[in-house]
């Protein structure tokens, strides 16, 4: 039986244009020419903390014809696909652009091996630029200045941005997105922003523009990224919304300590597995109680009429000394000055809100007043026959009371229920998957999962600056 697996770059084909799969290793066993794809020389990554997927590869081309190679009719910035055809022909499990492409030559002096590394569509949103503009005639002129909106939740303004940029990209460029350049919005939207100011920019600069001005209504973090969808995901996900996570959110099987309770078949139960290297990490170095904000881009001649205790904050006093609804925790007291030269506000009273909105993003939002938790795992084995031969990947999970529904791929995002009581970790909680790491067995197309859930990566704010003490 053939595997179900394909790898495809923009441009490349084989076999006189006959095969683009270069995962394909016995049809290109009959001719040297042919390129292929060991699968232990492929890994990829999917990120759902804004941090940015990658994959790579290996390409191996035994012998190279009349000296050209086979990357000869690669695109530029070619589009890359990983497909599970059991899994779907037509959504990749992975999707992103070649950055990077090194020609080894073999000791035989014949052929070669190439080292491909790939990025996500996420990177690609600091090379979409946004800009105000349009046609202008000898009579007429247009306003290339800042684009403004007014009374618009976070979400209304992202929609607009994304039809904005949608509209001026090729089809080429649209490859690596989905087909609208559409996106999937996750936890609540933000009240009305008031007036925000987007400078001509890249895409990603807007977007961060936008979800800064979101967390300084309430101080949770808002976080993007751009999935192997295309699809630009973007909310808050710090909890799960719901008692159990929809269709969308969840994974394929539960994780279980105790080979008693693990489940592979069946309609009216979770399904559920045992993981390997189990971990539970506690990150001490990043903890922030007390901030004093440097308010210096604005006004600064202010500064000397208040004491300076009116710029400090200390996670567990109440506004508006502090964020308030925080207990308080042993320990010392690790503090910091953060610089803030891109708040906008012309009294006190304004710079005072700011500053209390900063000091609820740094203890409620990104969650630095308690030690961040991280939990890491690996998945391996498989079940001979039907979509987990090639890896534990399809499962039923639990999305309601009574509630089964089939799931048949680990992806970044998903929420995981854990069942392991020697770590303090229940089954009564769900943790989200942040990275997830995808490789194959040495000389197998079986394929195992590493998995970091629970704790995303820090995602600065720009145009703060942070001096720790």
């Amino acid at each position: 039986m053939a595997h179900p697996f394909r790898l495809t770059i923009g441009g490349v084909t084989w076999n006189a244009g006959a095969n683009s799969n270069l995962l394909d290793i016995a049809g290109a066993a009959g001719n040297p020419t042919y390129p292929y794809v060991e699968p232990a020389n492929l890994k990829l990554t999917q990120d759902a903390s804004g941090s940015g997927a990658s994959m790579s590869f290996t390409v191996t081309q035994p012998s190279t014809p009349s000296g050209v190679p086979w990357t000869a009719t690669m695109d530029d910035n070619a589009v890359v696909r990983f497909f599970d055809d059991d899994v779907s022909a037509t959504d990749p499990l992975f999707r992103g652009f070649v950055q990077s492409v090194a020609i080894n030559l073999l000791p035989n002096g014949l052929g070669t091996e190439t080292e491909v590394t790939v990025a996500d569509p996420s990177a690609w949103l600091e090379r979409t630029i946004v800009f105000r503009g349009g046609a202008a005639t000898s009579t007429t002129s247009r306003n290339v200045g800042p684009i403004t909106y007014s009374g618009k939740t976070d979400r209304q303004i992202i929609t607009a941005l994304l039809n904005l940029v949608g509209g001026r990209q090729d089809a080429a460029t649209k490859a690596l997105f989905d087909a609208t350049l559409g996106a999937e919005y996750v936890g609540s939207a933000s009240a009305d922003l008031g007036t925000v100011e987007i400078a001509a920019g890249t895409l990603r600069s807007a977007l961060d523009t936008v979800a800064e001005a979101a967390q300084g209504l309430n101080g949770v973090v808002r976080r993007y990224y751009v999935d192997e969808r295309g699809k630009l995901v973007y909310g808050s996900v710090r909890t799960l919304a719901t008692t159990y996570p929809t269709a969308a959110e969840a994974a394929p099987f539960e994780i279980v300590t105790n080979p008693a309770s693990e489940v592979f078949s069946g309609t009216g139960a979770a399904w559920a597995t045992t993981a390997r290297d189990v971990k539970v990490n506690y990150d001490h170095d990043r903890l922030l109680k007390r901030i004093f904000a440097q308010a210096s881009g604005f006004n600064s001649k202010y500064d000397a009429n208040f004491a300076n205790t009116a710029y400090l904050r200390t996670y567990n006093l109440a506004s508006p000394q502090g964020p308030g609804a925080i207990t308080a925790r042993g320990g010392p007291r690790p503090e910091a000055v953060i610089e803030m030269p891109t708040a906008k506000a012309t009294d006190r009273t304004k710079r005072s809100k700011v500053v209390n909105d900063l000091s609820a993003a740094v203890f409620f939002g990104r969650a630095r007043n308690g030690p961040p938790r991280s939990i890491s795992l690996t998945i391996r084995g498989a079940i001979a026959g039907g979509a987990n031969e090639y890896g534990l990947v399809s499962g039923y999970a639990r999305t309601g009371v009574s509630t089964w529904t089939l799931i048949n791929r680990w992806r970044a995002g998903q929420w995981v229920s854990i069942t392991a009581p020697g770590l303090g970790l229940t089954p009564a909680a769900y943790y989200r998957i942040e990275t997830l790491s995808m490789g194959f067995e040495d000389r197998s197309f079986q394929r195992y999962h590493e998995i970091t859930l629970d704790q995303p990566r820090r995602q600065g704010i720009s145009g703060l600056r942070v001096s720790e003490g």
